[in-house]
């Protein structure tokens, strides 16, 4: 319903527009609601390249934003992330190897213990290794 009288005040306006053009039309000179309407021109003018000039601003800053800042955010953001990821990695690769239970369960048996002890000094003598090669190479000299 209220569609309705939005649809009569403009036709209403309308028409008023029309008659006032016409009137002015044919008396050869500006009605008054022009004159008074016009004294606002370059007001408004005026205020719409300042808020245009703005704009272009604002749009220039955004793009210096977009192609500066935010590749260095992103750049930072990947650095951060990557360093977390390892430090993740890290810490499962431990667990994950069954050292983390070495060090934090003083209750494993003695055989591991053992075989822990036994890894370390041969890492320490011939830098890297694996126990088995070391016993294969032990029994090779016996015989």
């Amino acid at each position: 319903m209220i569609t309705v009288y939005i649809f009569y005040g403009s036709l209403l306006g309308m028409f008023g527009m029309l008659s006032v053009k016409v009137y002015e039309l044919k008396r050869r000179r500006r009605s008054l609601v022009y004159r008074i309407f016009a004294q606002f021109d370059e007001a408004t003018h005026g205020m719409l390249a300042k808020v245009m000039g703005t704009l272009r601003s604002k749009i220039r800053e955004f793009e210096e934003l977009i192609k500066i800042d935010f590749k260095k955010h992103l750049y930072q953001s990947v650095v951060t992330s990557l360093a977390h990821l390892r430090e993740s990695y890290d810490k499962m690769r431990q667990s994950a190897r069954g050292v983390q239970k070495f060090k934090e369960n003083p209750k494993v048996s003695a055989f591991l213990r053992d075989i822990e002890e036994a890894k370390r000094e041969i890492i320490e003598k011939n830098g890297e290794g694996k126990i088995e090669e070391v016993f294969i190479q032990s029994t090779d000299l016996e015989k």
